[in-house]
């Protein structure tokens, strides 16, 4: 399905924006239990160090899940495990409302995770399979869009439910709408052979001299990928860390109902959406290395880390647009290291590995984030914690600046390879 003159075909751009829908539905049962956590701790009278454990058990679930799935994805068709994933997280959120207390939350959770985890695999093979060059880069936009305006969902329709409803109802009303994505996208691949992307028209559009075999990966690859791993861990910390804790720390700063910290929060989204288009197409006119790129992104997030420091129990509307932007930035930094540093290895091989491994380390930064906040916020309060985040940042500045190096060396040979 190569396009013309380098532009997405209507057929690529079908399935991209249908492979983003199925995103987006699979968000809503990801990402409720964090939009609904600050009403959920006040129904339930749990503590926040408690119930901080049931969405850390989804993101460490998730992260292993993506390799395990990754290998799984290599002998299931993708539409049968993509259709899997999103029955399994609807059996979980009909189940979860009905868990007695919080270890039962975190085993329901937990397989959630897995299950949400048997999306990203098969469509990252899909995508790889069918789009290449700047096609590659529109389609994780895509994508990566339909994630991001879920959570925007999220934060509208969440709070219109805790208003006339239970937090129970929540998570009802997600699975209803993730069985009805399933049905349609199982529908949709088979009707349209999109799940076979082994076939010799999908395998000749993409299948290269250099590709076609899978040569051991370098010593040198290797040690840049480490360097990378640990700038993806703190991309989870940022990202998902502070998303997870924004609306209770609205709450606790600035007093209010749930559902009022959670309409504010709506700001994160949206800005994440922003973020999103912005970072594809800042990255495409002035960046060509993905790590100085991040560098940048992290010292930004530094910037607004230290203002959301000093504006703390000052401003409320500061505190809400440097926080959600403090998360916000972290989507251009997702983006580059998830989608575009394994397309840029390609030449070596391993490509599913290297996706799984990358995307696995950020959900691993999101599990460690969501706990440790929780913990330093109880026994130091929020002033330590912002002072955490803004650590965090720094950190993210030095690591990348060192991983440029390598990461400048390792793709030199192929240095006005495609854009992806």
């Amino acid at each position: 399905m190569k396009a013309t003159n380098g532009a997405p075909d209507k057929k690529s751009l079908a399935v991209a924006f249908f492979c983003a829908a199925v995103y987006f539905c699979s968000y809503l049962t990801r990402k409720d239990f964090s939009v609904a956590l600050v009403a959920i701790t006040e129904a339930t009278g749990f503590p926040d160090s408690a119930i901080a454990f049931v969405p850390t058990c989804l993101f460490f679930t998730y992260g292993i899940g993506q390799t395990v799935n990754g290998a799984i994805g290599d002998h299931v068709k993708p539409h049968w495990l993509m259709t899997g994933g999103l029955l399994l997280s609807a059996a979980c959120n009909f189940v979860l409302p009905h868990c007695p207390g919080v270890p039962a939350m975190c085993v329901v959770w937990g397989i959630n995770g897995f299950a949400q985890a048997m999306l990203w695999p098969p469509m990252s093979k899909i995508m790889i399979y069918t789009y290449s060059g700047t096609q590659y880069g529109t389609a994780s936009m895509i994508i990566s869009l339909g994630a991001s305006l879920a959570t925007v969902a999220g934060y509208l329709y969440i709070p219109a439910i805790l208003s006339v409803a239970s937090w129970q109802t929540v998570f009802y009303f997600g699975a209803v709408v993730v069985v009805i994505c399933a049905v349609a996208w199982f529908i949709y691949s088979t009707h349209h052979n999109i799940a076979g992307s082994n076939t010799p028209e999908v395998a000749a559009a993409t299948d290269t001299p250099s590709t076609a075999k899978s040569p051991k990966m370098p010593l040198p690859a290797v040690l840049t990928l480490g360097f990378i791993l640990l700038d993806v861990v703190l991309v989870g910390m940022l990202r998902d860390g502070i998303e997870t804790w924004t609306p209770t720390f609205l709450k606790e700063i600035f007093g209010g109902s749930a559902e009022r910290s959670i309409l504010i929060t709506v700001i994160l989204a949206l800005l994440g959406c922003a973020c999103v288009v912005l970072t594809t197409l800042v990255y495409r006119r002035f960046f060509r290395n993905e790590l100085v790129f991040c560098g940048t992104v992290f010292l930004i997030a530094t910037v607004f880390a230290l203002v959301l420091l000093f504006a703390n129990g000052k401003s409320m509307p500061l505190c809400a647009v440097t926080i959600s932007m403090l998360s916000a930035v972290m989507h251009g930094a997702n983006l580059a290291l998830t989608a575009y540093v394994p397309k840029k290895m390609k030449r070596f091989g391993h490509v599913s590995t290297v996706s799984g491994v990358i995307n696995s380390a950020g959900y691993l930064g999101a599990a460690l984030s969501t706990y440790i906040i929780a913990s330093i916020k109880e026994t130091h309060g929020w002033n330590a914690t912002i002072t955490v985040w803004a650590a965090l940042a720094a950190l993210g500045i030095l690591l990348s600046a060192v991983a440029a190096i390598f990461w400048r060396r390792l793709t030199k040979p192929s240095g006005t390879q495609e854009e992806s």
